[in-house]
């Protein structure tokens, strides 16, 4: 284990750490990356640690994704349907890493008003090795999307291909100029593609107790994603092809 709980609870997060204390057991270990990281499972939460310059900020932050875990917002489990292994297998690879980032970026504007509102300034938000370089990588990205952009996509470039700089740009904690530039550069370029991500997460930010299953099959399918379904279990599962009307 990276810290003691002595060395990451202040009068901050105290009571937010007893309340979810009472509902579930949690576990401290030692990240095998740089980064922090929340797992709920078995009635546990699992809080893995890294080295940084405010772990309470830090343990902060996993302690609120586990506040909304046990507030019944999840993150969703997912199954595909592809025809032969190679095909499942390929959609399921795509599925969970763009499911896995996508809850995260999303789930933070949840997170993002109880941080600051618990006293923490917003340039603690994310753990240092999350933020480092990521703008400058996003520009890189997009400045590859721009030398693409009318030789190959006529007609806007696609929600697939900009939805992960999108909800980089859109993360809570950042109002900055430079990834307001970039916002505009990727809206240019994509037209009816962003504004149809940005009408999905405004109504989810002004949803305040959000089927987040619902939302990621809504972004999936805007994504060109339409055999993903995702849910709490496998008998009740919201496809991505079956949001067409949303």
């Amino acid at each position: 284990m990276m810290y003691t709980l002595e060395e990451i609870l202040d009068e901050r997060n105290r009571q937010l750490y007893n309340d979810l204390e009472a509902k579930a057991a949690i576990i401290l270990g030692e990240s095998d990356d740089e980064c922090w990281g929340e797992k709920y499972k078995d009635d546990v939460l699992y809080i893995s640690c890294a080295k940084t310059a405010y772990p309470v900020a830090c343990f902060t932050h996993e302690l609120l994704h586990g506040k909304y875990d046990l507030a019944g917002m999840e993150m969703p489990m997912f199954q595909v349907e592809a025809i032969g292994h190679k095909a499942v297998e390929a959609l399921e690879d795509k599925a969970r890493n763009l499911m896995s980032y996508a809850y995260n970026q999303i789930m933070h504007h949840k997170l993002f008003p109880d941080f600051v509102a618990l006293g923490f300034p917003a340039g603690e938000f994310l753990h240092e090795a999350d933020a480092a370089d990521g703008l400058c990588q996003v520009a890189k990205d997009i400045a590859t999307l721009k030398a693409r952009w009318k030789r190959e996509f006529p007609y806007g470039v696609p929600a697939s291909l900009i939805v992960w700089p999108f909800l980089y740009l859109r993360s809570p904690h950042d109002t900055g100029t430079g990834a307001q530039t970039l916002l505009k550069e990727i809206r240019n370029m994509s037209g009816t593609a962003y504004y149809a991500l940005q009408g999905l997460l405004t109504k989810f930010l002004a949803d305040s107790s959000p089927n987040v299953s619902q939302y990621i099959a809504r972004l999936f399918y805007l994504c060109d994603l339409p055999n993903v379904g995702f849910g709490r279990a496998k008998s009740k599962l919201t496809w991505a092809r079956d949001c067409t009307h949303e």
